[in-house]
């Protein structure tokens, strides 16, 4: 077996760790169902690295939606996670601008007022999860930190 076959083979199974059983998987191409299977891919994908995942889906009283908050590193994680499915070509990372990332930093702040047993200090970061047409993962990309950075993403997998 060649170099690029091992690599592959390897990629493959490091992937299928992070595909929830078929049974979680959506049944049809419902824009929030296959949000929520990549959010709980991301979930398991950030386990692996050794994040506690604490909250998934809290919404604040305004200031939309956190997808999952962690913790890691003494620090509360705050998670934004863009799934694609199939040959879609557009960059998830282009709709995380300044006005989402300070809707996130509000979010935060929100929840931490509401659990006082989370560490003061933030991060931002954004999982990517690519899904192909029969749902198994890809790719999934972890871009730490985006707050500092300021939507120019520094990609760490």
């Amino acid at each position: 077996m060649d170099g690029v076959a091992i690599i592959m083979s390897s990629l493959s199974s490091i992937f299928s760790l992070f595909n929830p059983q078929s049974k979680n998987k959506p049944s049809s191409s419902n824009k929030a169902e296959i949000g929520a299977y990549g959010e709980s891919v991301a979930a398991g994908f950030l386990k692996t690295k050794g994040m506690k995942i604490i909250e998934k889906n809290y919404k604040p009283k305004r200031w939309g939606e956190i997808d999952l908050i962690g913790l890691d590193n003494n620090q509360l994680i705050i998670i934004e996670v863009k799934t694609r499915v199939g040959e879609q070509m557009t960059d998830p990372t282009e709709s995380i601008h300044s006005t989402k990332i300070n809707a996130l930093t509000r979010a935060a702040y929100s929840y931490q007022q509401e659990h006082d047993d989370v560490p003061e200090a933030v991060r931002i970061d954004v999982v990517t999860v690519e899904l192909g047409i029969d749902l198994n993962c890809k790719d999934i990309i972890h871009y730490e930190n985006i707050h500092a950075s300021m939507g120019r993403f520094s990609k760490r997998i």
